[in-house]
């Protein structure tokens, strides 16, 4: 019984600790939209434990259903601009952009607001793919996997028709009146 003891914890002591990976956190994860909506994601960025100085957000989405309109770091980040760091393409469907964060974040806070406009009916994605990258402080990557998101996106459905009445042409009908004679 001793040795079986010893056993299970010389097992225990000896398994590698697993820590929950940090990732980014995209809100609504999910949602039905009409074309010509504007889709508003927010991302935040969860450390899971981690101390993240540096994120970089490398995401795909459907171009023929999405087209990013505009994308704004929240305040708190700092962004960081440099060829392969920062990069918008609606043609293919590439967004990439990386900010810092000044003293690090130990618990999940804003990343950045991505509003995105509904082109065309089906199903959209929004992924954020392994390639994203979450750096602590000794330029670690604590970011694992990808995440992706599905939205629907439906015709838009104009308001009821309205019934318009249009006036009826009408003809004068001549007049019986007698010529007035003049003097």
């Amino acid at each position: 019984m001793k040795q079986f003891i010893i056993s299970v914890v010389s097992l225990i002591v000896a398994m590698p600790l697993t820590a929950s990976a940090a990732s980014f956190v995209v809100s609504p994860a999910s949602g039905s939209y009409q074309t010509g909506d504007n889709v508003t994601l927010r991302v935040s960025v969860n450390p899971a434990g981690s101390t993240v100085y540096t994120a970089m957000l490398d995401a795909r989405f459907s171009p023929a259903y999405f087209e990013v309109v505009s994308f704004n770091l929240d305040d708190a980040v700092l962004p960081l601009k440099a060829p392969g760091y920062d990069a918008l393409d609606n043609t293919s469907g590439v967004l990439t952009k990386t900010g810092g964060y000044t003293g690090g974040i130990t618990a999940t806070a804003p990343f950045a607001t991505v509003v995105l406009k509904a082109k065309a009916s089906g199903t959209a994605t929004f992924t954020i793919v392994d390639s994203s990258k979450l750096l602590d402080g000794s330029n670690g990557d604590q970011q694992n996997g990808s995440q992706s998101n599905s939205y629907i996106v439906t015709a838009h459905q104009d308001a009821a028709p309205t019934q318009t009445t249009l006036p009826v042409a009408t003809t004068p009908e001549p007049s019986e009146k007698t010529p007035v004679a003049m003097k």
